[in-house]
C-alpha cells in the first residue's frame, strides 16, 4: 500500500520535518484532531497558540484581519525565517480561534518545506520538542522521543528556533530572539 501523505493529514496524522530553522511538528490546518495531538505530543498548554507554515505571502490575506499594503511591508521580515504574530482573521476554523487574537505565520524559505506547503496545503507547526525542552536536531532524536507519527527526513537551515515579531499599529515588537 502507497502511502498518501494528504490522506495521512486528512486523518490527523502529524508530520515531523524539517525546516529554514529546526525540525516542526505539523499538521493540516484543517484538522483538529492534528491539531490537539500535537499539543499532546509537546505535553504543551493549550493557553500557548501554534503558529502556521504558508508557502507564499500572498497567503497570509487568508489569515489575518490586515490590509494588503500592512501585508507588503512584511516581505522584510518573512526574509528572514521570521514568525510575525498578526491579527487574526475570524473565518479561520475554529480550533485555530480558540487561543488568540493573533496567529503566528512564517513563509520558511527552506525548498523542502515549501515543496510540502504547495502539496498538501497550509501547517499549523511548531518546533519540534518538549515543551520548555531544546528543539530536536536530528532525525535520529526525533525517532526516540515522537515513536507514532510519520517522520520527513532532510537538511535543517539554522538550527534554531525562528525569531518571533508581534504586530503592532506603531510597527513589530520583538518577542523572541
Amino acid at each position: 500500500m502507497n502511502f498518501s501523505i494528504q490522506s495521512y493529514l486528512k486523518n490527523g496524522g502529524v508530520l515531523l520535518h524539517p525546516t529554514d530553522t529546526v525540525f516542526a511538528l505539523s499538521c493540516s490546518i484543517d484538522s483538529e484532531k492534528g491539531y490537539h495531538k500535537i499539543y499532546e505530543l509537546k505535553k504543551r498548554g493549550f493557553k500557548k497558540p501554534l503558529g502556521i507554515l504558508l508557502s507564499s505571502i500572498e497567503e497570509i490575506s487568508n489569515f489575518t484581519t490586515l490590509n494588503p499594503d500592512e501585508i507588503e511591508k512584511m516581505h522584510p521580515f518573512l526574509k528572514e525565517g521570521n514568525t510575525l504574530l498578526l491579527p487574526i482573521h475570524r473565518q479561520l476554523p475554529k480550533h485555530l480561534l480558540a487561543q488568540s487574537d493573533f496567529i503566528g505565520v512564517r513563509v520558511p524559505n527552506h525548498l523542502q518545506t515549501k515543496e510540502l506547503i504547495q502539496t498538501v496545503g497550509p501547517l499549523v507547526a511548531t518546533s519540534a520538542n518538549i515543551s520548555g525542552q531544546e528543539p530536536i536536531t536530528s532525525t535520529e532524536q526525533a525517532k526516540v522521543l515522537f515513536t507514532d507519527i510519520h517522520i520527513i527526513e532532510g537538511q535543517l537551515g539554522s538550527n534554531k528556533p525562528s525569531t518571533i515579531l508581534k504586530y503592532t499599529k506603531d510597527g513589530y515588537v520583538l518577542i523572541r530572539s
